[in-house]
């Protein structure tokens, strides 16, 4: 299981000091579910948030329809997904990172794929880090094999 580093500066974000504490906590768990994605776009169904949390579900519900409007996370409800904007903004990027956020990120849908890209290229992400994401809708090549003599 991958160690998770939380960004300190979420304490200073206005969002997150205007929520209540059910809220920090939730929120919380989005950016450390139990098993994170390299992405951001974590598999979470409302029964495994209850059980960690020990929020009622209409809690829940409530405060990913507050994330969502205030641009926090996207919840994919029906696909048990959310994906927590700017979470790649909080983790250390490195050409290693970048490969495996590049193969967590094809095996989401291709309109998912696109949004998430558009996102990240809109603020400048991409550039930045030296990330092209001109191939991401490519298969990843196969490693080529090496010749081993008998």
């Amino acid at each position: 299981m991958p160690k998770l580093f939380i960004d300190n500066l979420c304490w200073l974000d206005r969002f997150f000091f205007r929520l209540s504490s059910s809220g920090k906590l939730l929120y919380l768990y989005c950016l450390c579910p139990p098993n994170p994605q390299a992405h951001g776009i974590h598999a979470i169904t409302l029964v495994e948030t209850r059980f960690h949390t020990k929020l009622p579900q209409r809690d829940i519900n409530k405060l990913f329809v507050l994330f969502e409007s205030q641009g926090k996370i996207k919840w994919m409800q029906s696909e048990h997904k959310i994906w927590v904007k700017d979470y790649i903004l909080t983790q250390t990027m490195n050409p290693s990172c970048a490969v495996k956020l590049k193969a967590c990120l094809r095996a989401e849908p291709p309109a998912l794929i696109k949004e998430y890209v558009d996102y990240y290229n809109d603020m400048g992400y991409w550039t930045a880090h030296h990330i092209d994401m001109a191939d991401i809708f490519d298969p990843p090549k196969p490693k080529p094999k090496k010749n081993r003599k008998p």
